[in-house]
């Protein structure tokens, strides 16, 4: 049997009870092992992951990505770099580098890592290797500064990735924190345009996303406004400027 299928077919990640359920042996496995197909992060589970993915050194540490990491690994809308957040069960022992296994979390020098003993249990059977989407947001609306809490809603809004139920809900639970869900918009493109648009507003300009433009702006007429604005500025009209360029030109 293809152990490495199995495990590919089931999301990335297999405990060894939940392969030799499945049909795979430990002959199987130890082929896949050898041949590079499959890796172990830690001892008893099975990964098709590189050993560099996020979801697996997360999985090395003892937990599943969450906050930050969690979004950055669903391809979200991130600032810059961020240590690797690890959500773990509260009972958790035996915690590793996330770069080796065989080294003792409390070992590591400048590991990088954030626990968050939040999970209730451990995973059994298969993993994600990722928390669920409405626990990791709400950990980034908590944890991280507003210009980024609010360009991860405007993605998750943007892409749909929660639906309003799930919006609602993450709502409640935020509390006082409630307004970064309110200063989201749902027609943001990007995280450049996210994070002018916080700023700008933090810096109290009055701003609104993707407005379309009128026939006449598209023409370069602009609306009453622009033409009224030229009517008292004509230097800065196109037609000044057409008259300066042909004085200029003509100007021996």
């Amino acid at each position: 049997m293809d152990a490495a299928h199995l495990v590919a077919r089931h999301g990335g990640a297999l405990d060894r009870r939940r392969l030799h359920e499945l049909g795979a042996t430990d002959h199987d496995l130890r082929r896949a092992l050898r041949a590079g197909s499959l890796n172990r992060p830690r001892r008893g589970w099975y990964s098709t992951w590189d050993e560099r993915d996020p979801r697996f050194r997360a999985m090395r540490v003892g937990g599943r990505l969450t906050g930050i990491s969690a979004v950055a690994a669903l391809g979200g809308w991130v600032l810059g770099r961020h240590a690797l957040h690890v959500a773990v069960p509260v009972n958790a022992a035996r915690l590793r580098s996330q770069w080796r296994r065989d080294i003792r979390r409390s070992d590591a020098r400048d590991d990088a890592v954030v626990v968050r003993w939040v999970a209730p249990a451990h995973d059994r059977g298969s993993t994600t290797g990722i928390v669920d989407l409405p626990e990791a947001i709400e950990l980034v609306c908590r944890t991280e500064i507003a210009e980024q809490a609010i360009a991860v809603l405007d993605w998750v809004r943007r892409t749909g990735r929660l639906d309003r139920i799930e919006l609602a809900e993450l709502r409640e639970k935020l509390g006082p924190l409630r307004w970064l869900i309110d200063a989201s918009v749902e027609n943001c493109d990007s995280l450049p345009e996210s994070l002018a648009r916080t700023r700008l507003r933090a810096a109290g300009v009055q701003v609104s996303s993707q407005v379309g433009f009128t026939d006449g702006l598209a023409r370069g007429t602009g609306g009453p406004r622009a033409r009224a604005a030229r009517a008292r500025h004509p230097r800065r009209s196109p037609q000044f400027r057409s008259r300066a360029g042909r004085k200029a030109r003509d100007t021996p």
